[in-house]
């Protein structure tokens, strides 16, 4: 696990009151997923003080948000991702994300 953190950040901010779950993705029925390079995903019920960024993406990342606040910084903008939301940031750009309310559900995939 420490070494895909590494891989997707350059500064991390987990909070112990956050809730992750990943996905194995070596189970046989989620090759196709494999196939299409994602190495990582998982749901998360994320609090206060959750904070991500990396200067230079090494993945794709998409995070969708289910319930909660959050928001994240692409080129210079920020937005506020709202239940509902789709959020891509492609593999090399600048990343930044965090919670914004009292809790951020996503489900998330590298």
């Amino acid at each position: 696990m420490k070494k895909e953190i590494k891989k997707i950040r350059k500064s991390i901010k987990i909070p112990q009151s956050c809730k992750e779950k990943y996905l194995d993705l070596k189970r046989p029925e989620l090759q196709n997923w494999s196939d299409m390079h994602i190495f990582w995903f998982g749901a998360s019920r994320l609090t206060p003080g959750y904070h991500v960024c990396n200067p230079k993406s090494n993945a794709l990342v998409l995070i969708a948000t289910e319930s909660g606040r959050g928001c994240g910084s692409f080129n210079g903008e920020t937005r506020e991702f709202l239940p509902g939301s789709l959020w891509c940031c492609p593999k090399g750009s600048p990343i930044e994300f965090r919670t914004s309310g009292d809790h951020w559900n996503i489900v998330w995939w590298y």
